[in-house]
């Protein structure tokens, strides 16, 4: 009996060895010089079976301890760490001519997550730490967010630096009055493209709307010259009706025509018009074919019908 209960145990130990085995990660860096002054081309990958991840950018040599362009250029022997407020990349490998590639091992630092945890953050987990570091989720970052009123879990710090939201970026939209945006509001507006000056500029020309209305009109190409362009035409349509407006393709040209051939249409019209496929040249059609004092009901129903 005590055989067969040893015989287990020692089953159940290669077993576990063998699944911690396949857990190891397998990581790798590697780094040459930069094209900017003062930096290098760092690259690191870390994979086990089911998970792969990469990341790759130019970094200043001050974030690296322990190396110098010298030491890069010269060859030999290199072994240096990388160090942020969630850990450090333990390196070590080899330089050739301004290369380098090695092995690391990643040390995440335990007061982190005890800072994180005492601003109100959750405890973020191994992997979540090593991400952290590499986006450079810094605990002068995660208090700021706090001191901004942002709304935001552990994990949307880490979505808000990878989308390459700072500090200075939530302050900037702070100015312009938006105080009460949350982490999902400043990574979509990031990934759109709304800058804090586009944000002004709307509000100077009269949409003063939320959040989730201005990352609208950029996604459907709204842009302060676009409004200035149907303003120029009279035409000063509401946020819905000005989405709509491109949606539809109602561009200024087509406006200046409508214009030269006699016609004032409003924004509801126009939009009317383009959805039915009047066109430029349909309207000219009509304007020689001596229709006169069309509405745009008029023009739409003749289109409907087939009538040129």
């Amino acid at each position: 009996m005590k055989r067969s209960f040893d015989a287990i145990a020692i089953f159940l130990c290669a077993a576990f060895a063998l699944i911690s085995s396949a857990q190891n990660w397998d990581q790798e860096w590697r780094m040459r010089k930069s094209a900017d002054a003062g930096k290098v081309h760092f690259s690191i990958e870390r994979s086990r079976p089911g998970n792969r991840w990469n990341h790759s950018s130019d970094m200043p040599i001050e974030s690296f301890h322990g190396l110098s362009l010298q030491a890069l250029s010269s060859g030999g022997p290199a072994k240096f760490e990388f160090v942020r407020d969630a850990g450090r990349l333990v390196c070590e490998g080899q330089f050739t001519t301004g290369r380098g590639i090695g092995s690391f091992e990643f040390s995440p630092n335990p007061q982190y997550s005890s800072e994180l945890q005492r601003l109100g953050y959750e405890a973020p987990e191994e992997n979540q730490l090593f991400s952290m570091l590499m986006a450079d989720v810094s605990l002068e970052f995660a208090r700021g967010v706090k001191q901004a009123k942002a709304p935001s879990t552990t994990k949307q710090l880490l979505e808000m630096r990878i989308h390459g939201i700072s500090l200075d970026y939530i302050q900037r939209m702070h100015s312009t009055g938006y105080t009460n945006l949350d982490a999902k509001n400043f990574v979509e507006m990031k990934i759109h493209s709304v800058t804090p000056e586009l944000v002004a500029e709307l509000k100077k020309a009269g949409y003063d709307v939320p959040a989730k209305k201005v990352v609208e009109m950029k996604i459907h190409g709204v842009s302060p010259e676009y409004i200035r362009e149907l303003n120029n035409y009279g035409l000063r349509p509401d946020a819905n009706e000005i989405v709509q407006m491109r949606i539809h393709g109602v561009k200024p040209d087509f406006v200046n025509a409508t214009k030269n051939f006699g016609f004032s249409f409003t924004g509801k019209e126009l939009i009317e018009l383009k959805i039915h496929g009047v066109n430029e040249q349909y309207l000219r059609k009509l304007k020689e074919s001596g229709f006169q004092n069309l509405t745009a009901d008029k023009i739409v129903k003749l289109r409907i019908h087939g009538i040129d």
